[in-house]
This record gives structure tokens, sequence and C-alpha cells, in this order.
């Protein structure tokens, strides 16, 4: 089983694209393979969470997750064996956590950001100063520093563009 795999990847790998259809396990439609689900949900007695072609195709975007209910059927509709299955599970509970931790670093960030807002003016304060040595040291520290965020958030996160204006500031004001 791979576990490296985005939600999207995995169920991308369980249809083949004829034009703009698309055609899932025997030949079943995104049309028909959302009606399948929401019949196995519903069997199941959740009357009202239905699934729609839309929302399978957001997934296949890898732009929405789906819900544990919808993972369940999705396998069960198309019969996937366990380890399939588990492979479709592993990818919704790795996106679930991807998720989670970009809230939390972006949490993180926003304090980070604050000091490091502090520590961009004192470069510069220290070369209007004429401190040129203590500037550049501190300055190394704080493109260092920035470099890290950046490394870490996700491409889509408002706190990566403010982290990449922060280190031009920073190299900016050595300069």
């Amino acid at each position: 089983m791979d576990t490296g795999k985005n939600l999207s990847d995995v169920i991308k790998s369980h249809f083949k694209q004829v034009k703009n259809s698309f055609h899932f396990g025997s030949g079943l439609t995104l049309n028909q393979l959302a009606s399948s689900m929401a019949e196995v949900i519903e069997n199941d007695g959740d009357h009202k969470h239905g699934v729609q072609p839309n929302v399978i195709s957001l997934v296949i975007k890898g732009e929405r997750q789906f819900t544990d209910k919808h993972a369940k059927a999705f396998c069960q509709v198309l019969d996937l064996d366990k380890v399939r299955s588990a492979e479709v599970f592993y990818a919704l509970v790795e996106g679930k956590v991807r998720g989670a931790m970009g809230y939390i670093l972006e949490g993180l960030v926003a304090e980070e950001i604050e000091i490091l807002l502090a520590d961009v003016d004192r470069i510069r304060q220290l070369r209007i100063a004429g401190s040129d040595q203590l500037a550049v040291e501190h300055g190394e520290g704080v493109v260092a520093r920035l470099d890290l965020w950046i490394a870490r958030l996700p491409k889509e996160s408002k706190s990566l563009i403010q982290c990449e204006d922060l280190r031009m500031q920073a190299i900016a004001a050595l300069v």
C-alpha cells in the first residue's frame, strides 16, 4: 500500500477519463457513482447526507475531502478490497491531519510574524545607527527563521505570502 498519496491521487487511480466523462470501477459514470454512494449512505440510516457528483469532482481535483461516510460508500460501491479501502482511508486521514497542521501553523506563524516585523525594524535601526556588522548578523538570523517558516507553510497559506514579503523586506534592509 502506497501511503504517500493524497486522497485525490487515490481516487484518480480508480477511474478512467474518457473525454469529459469519468468511468469508475465497473464502468460507472460520475453520476452513477454519486447515486450509488448516496444509496449506500441512505441504507446505513443517514437520510440527510447524500452525495452530489460535484462533490466527487471536487475530491478528484483535490479541492475537497470526502467525509468518512463518503469514503466508506466509495469503497463499498467500487467493491474495493481491504488494501485499496485502507489506502482511501489512510489518504483521507492524512489529508485531515495536514489540514489541522496547517491551521496550527497559521496560528503559530501569526505570532512569529509580529516578532519578525520588530526584528526587521531593528535591522533598519542598526543600519541607520551605522552598526552594519550587527545589522548583517541580526538580518541573517531573521532571514534563516523566515526560510524555516516558508518551508513549513502550505502553498495556499496567507501567512506564506506574508513571510515571503517579510523576507524580502529583511534582505532589503541589509542592502
